[in-house]
């Protein structure tokens, strides 16, 4: 699994710096780890949208994804999402299906707007598997 997370303020809305936000990826390769696991992708207008990384060998907590291994799929809730809750989205083997959800919050100061894009692939796959396009986008 994949979590890529892509913040921005205000500043980045409009001319350069929302080029170079529009040029993040949706997809990296995987490390070289073994699976599963979940590599973890965080970047923001404040470290210059470079991407930071790191491995999580745990899954990420159920309030956020569910996953439960039916043998020949893999039933996947986003449950991050009220609307989501209740219906399952299928990844068969070898497959993957990509979700990309946006947010915004405020701090004291300004309003943070959020893209939060998770690749879940069911079954062993190479680090290539999330530069291709998904076999299924929700």
């Amino acid at each position: 699994m994949q979590w890529i997370s892509l913040s921005w303020g205000k500043a980045a809305r409009g001319g350069p710096l929302a080029t170079r936000r529009n040029a993040c990826p949706v997809g990296l390769p995987l490390p070289d780890h073994p699976q599963p696991f979940t590599h973890r992708v965080v970047m923001s207008q404040w470290g210059d949208f470079e991407p930071r990384s790191r491995i999580e060998t745990a899954l990420p907590p159920e309030d956020v994804v569910a996953l439960v291994d039916l043998g020949d799929r893999l039933a996947v809730w986003f449950t991050l999402l009220r609307k989501e809750r209740m219906r399952p989205r299928y990844v068969l083997r070898n497959q993957y299906i990509r979700l990309t959800v946006h947010s915004r919050e405020t701090t004291e100061s300004q309003w943070i707007w959020k893209r939060d894009t998770f690749n879940i692939a069911y079954g062993p796959v190479s680090g290539e598997t999330f530069l291709l396009p998904p076999n299924h986008v929700v």
